[in-house]
């Protein structure tokens, strides 16, 4: 019988065969290339994950024997579907053995969004997508193209007369194209290339012949423009487990192609001035959003994430001095540069771009609304903001109330900002109410919501929640309760006295001296309180869960916290702003193998649900 514990990883055992390093199929993509993601060197990143916390929890010895009972069911459901397999494959039910599925191999992956065209045609609207899949299947390659080739065997005896197939020369690499021949003029089709080691797929002949020329000279395309090469210097991408390479632009174009063939054929969107909507875009900076890239590596035991985004403004570097006044043991923290003003007025902008006359109409019409509410939308609400906000929580302590957390928001205009607030929950019809009370000389404002008068609920949930806010020190002060509020408004008033705020955490203080000084934002998580109190209430809920004899799990076996915490430290994240963009960086315990770990996790919980259900 297979190892379950390998059956129950047959995920991550995809990757785990040696094999040289591979190398970024991105460079030799199309110049023109808009959206790209490759993970070029799988089986070197499952290596380097065996030190990240995940991989040591996951080798913790309560956490196997915790485990051990749940990977026997699920080896065991998993043989018994593979024995079922194997006889319908010898009843010449599958094509293949599934067995040999657990053989095969994955190094290497990439897929890109090369082109993204539409326009209207005689027969209607025209796409024209290229999408290429590039994977490496090392020492499992003529495995996977037995595989293949099998199933494009099928695919060619079910189309028959109905699919078009033609192949060409590229070098010494075959390139197939099968279509259907009802649309001869399409020139999306499936286009397949065997390599030496794996497979190359597309939409668009041109693409696939165009990389398969520049791999075989060794001559890049996307990676010789300079698009790429502004993007990629940012990124320290040599030696990543995953990069991206993005270009928004198309996308947008793509989207008004899309608006402009439904208004050809929509009598209701034929009234839309797609010329004035360009107008629009272009005022507001939306068909110049510039290029955009990331890369994620493991780096001694942790995630590292690098990206960049071009053409941003450089705005206004972080005020630190906010640190003072965030609690000791704070869980969480974040804090950045905003510019709520901006929003108003880039839409203005776009109006005003898009049909001068119309602008003016409307505009007219808002000035009367506003008349009317007793508040400018411009100098009152978004006006009333300034350019920084803040906010911190601590660590969950109970499913029964809310953690004690603060939000600040800079602002200009406190006065401006609460007649608003006090107009619209007029305009409510008293389904919110705002109640003001004041106590050692801070003014604070409640908002009670009444829901059940909207949905004739028993109860009115927003009772255990009582959003207040307060103005301290040029900041609007919010949290879920009034005594959070006043906490963080004493807070406020302390002296600048390290030893008594956020910067005497240890956790904290490990991270701090790694931020640069011209920050645009920046962030903080310690994950040894916050898993640890989440793992607290999770596991007390386990033990008041009824758990029969056909559940293969021992609550009086779950690890101790201390056993999975000792492996995690705190996430920080931050962003500084230079001439050319935004680059930004964030240093995790989790990386991208959490969703895969999830998905496993998720699969086997299926498996044992399914066994309590009475099987398969």
């Amino acid at each position: 019988m297979t190892n379950p514990v390998l059956r129950l990883l047959a995920p991550l055992a995809l990757l785990a065969a040696p094999a040289a390093a591979q190398t970024s199929i991105l460079p030799y993509l199309p110049k023109e290339t808009i959206v790209a993601v490759s993970a070029p060197d799988l089986t070197s990143s499952v290596a380097r994950f065996q030190k990240m916390p995940l991989a040591r929890m996951w080798a913790e010895d309560e956490v196997q024997k915790f485990l051990a009972d749940v990977k026997k069911m699920v080896g065991q459901k998993l043989d018994e579907a593979l024995q079922q397999g194997k006889e319908m494959h010898a009843q010449g039910q599958l094509p293949m053995d599934p067995s040999k599925l657990l053989e095969l191999r994955l190094h290497s992956a990439a897929l890109a969004v090369t082109r993204l065209e539409l326009h209207m045609g005689d027969m209607g609207p025209m796409p024209k997508i290229g999408v290429l899949v590039h994977l490496d299947f090392g020492d499992t390659s003529q495995a996977w193209k037995d595989l293949i080739q099998m199933g494009l065997g099928l695919l060619e005896q079910q189309a028959g007369d109905e699919l078009r197939k033609t192949e060409a020369k590229v070098g010494d690499t075959t390139v197939m194209t099968l279509g259907p021949k009802a649309d001869e003029g399409m020139e999306m089709a499936l286009n397949v290339a065997m390599l030496p080691s794996g497979i190359l797929l597309g939409t668009l002949a041109d693409d696939v012949k165009g990389v398969l020329d520049c791999m075989q000279k060794k001559t890049p395309a996307l990676g010789a423009t300079a698009a790429y090469q502004s993007v990629s210097k940012r990124l320290q991408a040599a030696g990543a487990e995953v990069e991206s390479f993005s270009r928004m632009d198309p996308i947008v174009d793509f989207a008004l192609a899309g608006l402009e063939v439904a208004s050809q054929m929509s009598p209701e969107l034929a009234m839309v001035d797609m010329d004035g909507v360009k107008r629009a875009l272009d005022a507001m900076g939306w068909r110049n959003l510039g290029l955009s890239g990331s890369s994620i590596a493991y780096v001694d035991g942790k995630s590292v994430e690098r990206s960049f985004q071009s053409g941003q403004a450089a705005g206004k570097q972080l005020d630190m001095s906010f640190l003072k006044w965030v609690p000791k043991d704070a869980a969480a923290l974040s804090a950045g540069t905003m510019d709520v003003p901006a929003l108003y007025d880039t839409l203005r902008k776009g109006l005003e771009a898009y049909d001068p006359e119309l602008a003016k109409q409307l505009l007219g019409q808002l000035e009367q609304i506003e008349a009317q509410i007793g508040f400018k939308l411009r100098d009152d609400l978004f006006g009333s903001f300034g350019d920084q906000y803040v906010t911190w929580s601590m660590a969950v302590a109970s499913m029964q109330a809310a953690p004690e957390m603060a939000y600040l928001l800079k602002v200009e205009k406190p006065d401006n900002l609460v007649k608003v607030i006090k107009a619209m929950t007029q305009m409510s019809e008293g389904h919110v109410e705002l109640e003001e009370s004041e106590k050692r000389g801070l003014k604070a404002y409640t908002l009670k919501i009444n829901l059940d008068a909207i949905q004739g609920l028993p109860f009115n949930p927003f009772d255990f929640l009582q959003p207040t806010f307060a103005f301290k020190n040029g900041y609007m002060v919010v949290a879920l309760s009034a005594p959070d509020v006043r906490r963080a408004a004493q807070r406020m008033d302390r002296e600048d006295d390290p030893k008594g705020d956020i910067r005497s955490n240890k956790e904290f203080a490990s991270v701090a001296a790694q931020l640069p000084a011209n920050l645009r934002s920046m962030s903080f998580s310690d994950w040894k309180v916050q898993f640890e109190s989440f793992y607290q209430l999770g596991t007390g809920l386990l033990t008041m869960v009824p758990m029969g004899d056909d559940v293969p799990i021992d609550p009086a076996l779950l690890p101790d916290a201390a056993t999975l915490t000792k492996h995690l430290f705190p996430t920080f994240s931050y962003s500084v702003a230079h001439e050319d963009g935004v680059e930004s960086v964030s240093v995790s315990p989790f990386g991208p193998e959490t969703m895969l770990m999830l998905g496993a996790l998720f699969g086997a919980g299926a498996t044992v649900f399914g066994a309590m259900r009475g099987g398969f």
